[in-house]
């Protein structure tokens, strides 16, 4: 392993003093404890973490009387899988006991154990499966630093196997495949064989599930080939029906172009243009968005509208996003023109109108006044509009 990738590892215990004084505790009392999962494998890529993992020896009984014992808030997360929730700092940690996890075909059985040799072979990939303890000290029996580095996801033994434990590790394969992935990697035959097989019982996967690792995937940088391969192998139907992924590689090339962050629902707005979109049990807010961006697309808005009413990076998207769709090259220079427009003050208020107008005739007048203030690009001033009343 080269000295980069350690140090990098290294940093996973900056990112969560809380976690560091667990394992600490843990270690005080005579346990292994290690940093695991997502949080050491997004810090290997320097991404920022967001979900912390701790694997340890001691039972789940005997990290719940540490945590009483040092007054830190606790809940069962899984008590057959032996995880602890600890409501520590801006985020919490998860504490789960090493384990053996047995499918029998029928029925998973769960057995903690002391060892990390067992508790590795129950994890889905290897970049999953890097663990790192205070010291610094990595334990990487699956060489997951090296399939990182090589940009390769790998599943931990036979992968029809794994897939058949559990259906939802179809859609954790590709998200991560988009964020960690190198798209000159072919996808092993054994694991597309596994996926063409059990990708039906995607549909017995809740769609809050489905979503939410869509969502994930959807916010990578690069994701058309992702999306391609899952079409392919037949994913993407149980996933984004009626989607349209040939658009997402114009716009993947427009963000890069402009410099922009991806926005994943700006991307969900150019995949299913303007169809259904139940599949993926969006929440209010998101609903509430997409309808708003979807509504700007299709509406032939000027420049100078846009950044009045939706702020420059909104507008940006949906200029993006409107380029893709109806295929329309966007201005070379749009970004800097929208900085003209976006700290423009509506000069008319309801106060300047509440003699000659009330209720809803006042709402229309304002809003008619608004709108050729706007299509003069914004040169109309206080006066000139109260005058157009009058004729």
């Amino acid at each position: 392993m080269r000295s980069a990738e350690i140090q990098k590892l290294h940093k996973v215990l900056e990112i969560h003093p809380e976690a560091v004084n667990f394992c600490c505790l843990l270690n005080k009392s005579g346990y292994q404890a290690y940093f695991v999962g997502g949080s050491v494998r997004d810090t290997l890529f320097g991404k920022k973490p967001t979900d912390i993992d701790l694997a340890t020896d001691a039972l789940p009984a005997q990290v719940k009387e540490l945590a009483i014992r040092n007054n830190i808030i606790h809940s069962m997360q899984d008590k057959i899988y032996g995880a602890v929730k600890l409501k520590t700092g801006y985020s919490p940690v998860v504490v789960t006991t090493f384990r053996q996890d047995l499918y029998d075909g029928k029925k998973l059985s769960v057995t903690f154990t002391d060892s990390i040799d067992d508790d590795v072979q129950r994890r889905d990939f290897t970049i999953n499966a890097i663990y790192v303890d205070l010291t610094g000290s990595i334990q990487d029996p699956l060489n997951g630093v090296e399939d990182a580095k090589c940009g390769i996801v790998r599943f931990i033994g036979d992968p029809k196997i794994r897939i058949r434990e559990d259906v939802f590790r179809i859609l954790r394969f590709f998200r991560c495949r988009a964020w960690f992935g190198s798209q000159n990697q072919s996808i092993n035959s054994k694991i597309v064989a596994a996926m063409r097989q059990y990708a039906e019982q995607l549909n017995l996967i809740s769609q809050e599930r489905i979503g939410g690792e869509m969502r994930k995937l959807l916010k990578a940088k690069s994701i058309f080939s992702v999306l391609t391969e899952m079409q392919n192998f037949g994913v993407l139907q149980y996933c984004l029906p009626n989607s349209n992924i040939n658009l997402i590689a114009t716009l993947e090339s427009y963000e890069q172009r402009f410099g922009i962050d991806a926005d994943y629902l700006c991307r969900l707005a150019v995949l299913v243009n303007g169809k259904p979109i139940d599949s993926l049990r969006l929440n209010k807010t998101e609903r509430q968005r997409l309808k708003r961006l979807q509504y700007w697309i299709k509406r032939a808005a000027s420049l100078p509208e846009l950044a009045y009413r939706l702020g420059k990076a909104e507008a940006t998207h949906v200029i993006l996003s409107r380029a893709t769709i109806y295929e329309e090259e966007p201005v070379p220079d749009f970004q800097q023109t929208l900085n003209h427009w976006v700290e423009e003050k509506f000069p008319i208020t309801a106060y300047d109108l509440i003699d000659k107008y009330q209720g809803a005739g006042l709402g229309r007048i304002l809003k008619q006044l608004e709108q050729k203030w706007i299509d003069s690009k914004f040169a109309l001033n206080r006066d000139q509009l109260i005058d157009l009343i009058k004729h």
